[in-house]
């Protein structure tokens, strides 16, 4: 009977620190899209609180005038001989090296600093450099736009959301297919890879990265008024069949 009672507590336990794992607070969300390419392996950094509001700044490229003199020259020198070379690619636009957010969760963020090495049509090619972790403050919060990240990346429609695999709604058995029917409208994207898809009666516009949720937003895109505006053209420019 004791034993009994002892494996009942044991069993109790492991159910509480798996609930506690899986804490709302405690979920990552990444920042990787579609044909932009990040290369070079790099270990995670910690910063502190006051060295992340000296070495990043609200203007782009989201680095400070003391983080490109007393650390960026640094990185790049030991960058040196491991930079990857695209096989075609037109030279970037703003070949300045620039912060951008990583991944984050409701208290810390990474940033990675990234080199821009060109691109060749809709796929851009960036040397990573470093990856800093470090804790959301309101500065920090301020300059990358995270608590619009958070609203945007975190919202969820009946259990669709960032992160959620194998949403490929081409396919009949989809687990989205299922739960809301076929999409009214789909992006037509060239590559299979992205995924945009609006749904009417739900007023509701899905993005899927690599066949898994990217994020939902509640609205009609842009994208979606554009196909609507040339359906309604094409039927008031239709000869009258009276």
């Amino acid at each position: 009977m004791e034993v009994a009672q002892y494996v009942i507590i044991f069993a109790l336990l492991c159910a509480s620190c798996t609930a506690q794992e899986a804490k709302p607070d405690d979920r990552w969300y990444n920042m990787n899209s579609v044909g932009f390419h990040h290369h070079g392996e790099v270990s995670t950094t910690e910063l502190t609180e006051p060295d992340a509001k000296k070495y990043f700044s609200k203007e782009r490229p989201f680095v400070s005038e003391l983080f490109r003199k007393q650390i960026l020259n640094r990185l790049l020198e030991k960058n040196i001989g491991k930079e990857f070379k695209p096989t075609k690619s037109h030279p970037p636009r703003d070949p300045r090296c620039f912060a951008q957010v990583s991944k984050f969760n409701k208290k810390e963020v990474h940033i990675r600093i990234l080199k821009p090495l060109g691109g060749w049509r809709w796929h851009h090619h960036f040397q990573c450099l470093a990856i800093y972790k470090t804790q959301r403050t309101q500065i920090i919060d301020e300059i990358f736009g995270i608590n619009k990240l958070y609203d945007k990346f975190s919202f969820t429609y009946k259990g669709i959301g960032h992160g959620m695999a194998g949403p490929d709604i081409r396919e009949k058995n989809n687990a989205i297919v299922k739960l809301l029917g076929e999409p009214d409208y789909e992006y037509p994207s060239q590559s299979p890879s992205l995924g945009r898809f609006y749904y009417k009666e739900h007023n509701l516009h899905i993005v899927t990265h690599h066949f898994v949720v990217y994020y939902v937003e509640k609205g009609k895109p842009d994208w979606v008024k554009y196909i609507e505006k040339e359906e309604e053209s094409s039927k008031s420019n239709a000869p009258d069949q009276k």
